[in-house]
C-alpha cells in the first residue's frame, strides 16, 4: 500500500513539468525473508515518441557492516504502446526495512529532457532465526576429512589383461603390415597359375583355365617387362617382347586365342587348353631367367663404373 501511494504521488508531480510523464511501480511482495527474490515491475508513461534512459539495477553503495538490495541477474525492458515496462529481480541479504535505491529515470521528448525520481520503495527483510536466542542451536561440528589410500591391487589383474590386448593388437598389426609386403611378380604368377588350375581344370572348363592363363601371363609381362601396361591389346604387347625360344615364339597365337575366347565367344579343346596353360608357364619362366641375367650384368657394370 505504501508503494502504491509513492506511486501515485509521483504522478501528480511529474505531470506538471513540460510535458507530462507519469511513474508507477510495484512489487510482488513488501516482506521476504533473507536470501529471498523478489520483483520490482516500474512502468512509465510518457508522449509517443519518447525516450527512456532508465537504471541498470539499484545503486549497490552501503556502509560497513550493511548488505544492500541487489540485482539478481539482468534488467528485463519492453514497450507497451507509450508505455515503458522495466522489470527488475532483487535479492535482500540484511535483515529489517530495507530501501531499495534506484538512480532517476531520464525522459527525452522533442529535444527536452525530465528527470523522474524513482524512490520510495521500500521492502522489510524478516530473519529466518528464531526470536529467542535461546532456541539457537548450532549444527553439529563435521567429522574430520579421512584420505583413503588407493587400493591398486586388485585392479592389477586388469592392468595386466589390457598390456596384453595391446600387445595382441601391436603384434596383428606388424602381422598384417608384412602380409601386405608386394610380392614378386615371378612369385604371384606362379601362384596364380596354380591358382587357376586348382579353380579351373582344362579338362572340365578348358575356355576358362586358357583365359585366366594368358591373363597371368599378362599381368606378368607388364610388371617385367618395359614398355607394356597391363592395358594394353595383344597387338601392343607382340612387338615389345622379344621372342628369343619356341615357346616365347607361340605368345602372339595364344594371345589372340584368348582374346577369341573372351569377346569372339571361340570354343578350344582340353588338350589345347592345357598347352596354351603350359606354353604361358614357359613364356613367364623363360622371361624371369632373362631378366634376372640382364638385372645381374647392369649390376656389375654399376660396380665396374664406381670402382
Amino acid at each position: 500500500m505504501m508503494n502504491l501511494l509513492v506511486a501515485l504521488f509521483m504522478q501528480t508531480g511529474v505531470a506538471q513539468a513540460g510535458f507530462p510523464v507519469q511513474l508507477g511501480f510495484a512489487l510482488d511482495r513488501d516482506t521476504v525473508t533473507v536470501g529471498d527474490h523478489v520483483t520490482l515491475i516500474v512502468r512509465v508513461l510518457a508522449p509517443h515518441g519518447s525516450q527512456f534512459a532508465v537504471p541498470d539495477g539499484p545503486d549497490t553503495a552501503h556502509k560497513e557492516g550493511t548488505y544492500p538490495v541487489e540485482l539478481i541477474g539482468k534488467r528485463a525492458a519492453t514497450m507497451h504502446g507509450d508505455t515503458a515496462v522495466i522489470g527488475y529481480r532483487l535479492g535482500a541479504w540484511d535483515v529489517g526495512p530495507q530501501t531499495v535505491m534506484m538512480s532517476d529515470i531520464v525522459v527525452t521528448y522533442k529535444g527536452q529532457k525530465q528527470v523522474v525520481p524513482l524512490a520510495g520503495i521500500n521492502l522489510f527483510v524478516r530473519s529466518v532465526l528464531p526470536k529467542d536466542s535461546a532456541l539457537w542451536k548450532p549444527k553439529p561440528a563435521r567429522a574430520f576429512i579421512t584420505l583413503t589410500t588407493f587400493d591398486w591391487k586388485k585392479w592389477l589383474p586388469l592392468l595386466l589383461l589390457l598390456l596384453l590386448a595391446i600387445l595382441a593388437w601391436w603384434i596383428w598389426r606388424r602381422y598384417r603390415a608384412r602380409a601386405a609386403l608386394p610380392v614378386h611378380p615371378y612369385e604371384r604368377a606362379k601362384a596364380e597359375f596354380a591358382r587357376v588350375e586348382r579353380e579351373h581344370p582344362a579338362d572340365r572348363d578348358p575356355n576358362a583355365h586358357i583365359t585366366h592363363m594368358a591373363d597371368v601371363m599378362r599381368d606378368y609381362l607388364a610388371a617385367r617387362v618395359i614398355g607394356i601396361r597391363r592395358s594394353f591389346t595383344t597387338r601392343e604387347i607382340v612387338p615389345r617382347v622379344t621372342l628369343e625360344s619356341e615357346a616365347q615364339r607361340r605368345l602372339p597365337a595364344l594371345l589372340e586365342e584368348s582374346d577369341a575366347i573372351k569377346f569372339a565367344r571361340a570354343a578350344t579343346t582340353p588338350a589345347e587348353a592345357i598347352a596354351g596353360g603350359r606354353t604361358a608357364r614357359t613364356i613367364v619362366d623363360e622371361i624371369e631367367t632373362r631378366r634376372l641375367a640382364e638385372e645381374a650384368a647392369e649390376k656389375e657394370r654399376k660396380m665396374e663404373r664406381a670402382a
